[in-house]
């Protein structure tokens, strides 16, 4: 037998989704049965899994320790293919040709540095993405006897653009960053390199419509119907080339391919952005955005580590070996 107590990181999530993640080697029918048997108790009564959990709730496992241990998920080196690199400065996961890098982590969030070329969440059942492998890393990290974690992300990255994703270890932590995030109480910043010479600084306002059949958005100066979705963008010209520009770009919407579309509205198109108007480049395997600094302000409570911190991803060797290739 077993008691576990539901600490504040576990509150507020079902029963089952919990007992999934604690005995992770066992099938859900397993998990069900035990319910039903009562092998399961929540707070000594009969539970069907749907509860949502309180903190100092008490769930008892009728199993043998050797049972408990059979299935449950402990600390491990690697999980579900993905491992952790330590390194001098910061660590990084590890998952197949990908390595992403932690920019930041305390116990309840983290900010990772996601290459370009993988995706932020499943487009397709069968997709690897940076929630399941963020999911691994911290199953792997914490100490799942007395914590089971319930980790996201919150800010979500197309599959080419490379850079800083906020994600939550814990619901709390996650609530958090959502809530700045939807506040737009965090300032997001990206590089780019575009086509041709914008002006030295401006700021674009507009409206987007999706197309879902193509994945594509189209920007219009005035809205036109009730599917436009208002979007604002400024930018500063950091560098010129020949025929090219680096920008830094401040996102105060964040809607999809809001970047893209915007700046191809204006002639300039991101270097490598076929979808949108620029020029195939045979060297350039994707256009080149990448999410760079995520500013806070004051912060409190579960947030007090990033209070008034910049959060910055390093700029990717291909802009350098683009720019260098057309000065």
């Amino acid at each position: 037998m077993r008691n576990i107590t539901i600490s504040d990181l576990d509150a507020g999530q079902r029963l089952d989704k919990y007992l999934k993640k604690y005995l992770s080697g066992a099938s859900s029918g397993f998990i069900y049965k035990m319910l039903r048997k009562k092998n399961i108790l929540l707070n000594d009564r009969k539970a069907s899994g749907s509860e949502k959990l309180n903190e100092n709730d008490m769930i008892t496992l009728y199993m043998s320790d050797a049972t408990i241990d059979k299935f449950s998920t402990g600390p491990r080196d690697v999980l579900n293919g993905v491992k952790v690199r330590k390194g001098d400065y910061n660590a990084a996961i590890v998952y197949g040709g990908y390595s992403i890098d932690i920019l930041y982590e305390d116990e309840h969030i983290a900010f990772l540095n996601k290459p370009a070329g993988l995706l932020s969440q499943k487009a397709q059942k069968d997709d690897i993405s940076l929630v399941e492998i963020f999911e691994s890393y911290v199953n792997i990290t914490a100490d799942t006897v007395s914590s089971v974690q319930r980790p996201g992300i919150c800010n979500r990255l197309d599959r080419n653009t490379s850079g800083v994703v906020a994600c939550g270890k814990t619901l709390k932590g996650l609530s958090a960053l959502n809530e700045v995030i939807r506040e737009r109480s965090v300032r997001k910043f990206y590089r780019c390199v575009v086509c041709g010479h914008p002006k030295d600084h401006m700021r674009l306002c507009g409206y987007l419509i999706k197309d879902d059949k193509t994945n594509k958005v189209k920007y219009y100066s005035n809205r036109q119907g009730s599917d436009a979705s208002y979007i604002e963008t400024v930018y500063d010209t950091v560098k010129r080339y020949k025929d090219a520009s680096l920008l830094e770009v401040e996102l105060i919407t964040g809607k999809t391919h809001q970047i893209r579309a915007h700046l191809a509205s204006c002639g300039n198109p991101l270097a490598g952005d076929v979808k949108y108007g620029a020029m195939r480049d045979m060297q350039l395997k994707h256009y080149l955005l990448h999410s760079y600094k995520l500013c806070f302000g004051k912060c409190e409570g579960v947030l007090a580590g990033v209070s008034n911190m910049v959060i910055k991803a390093p700029i990717p060797p291909e802009f350098d070996r683009y720019t260098d290739r057309i000065r």
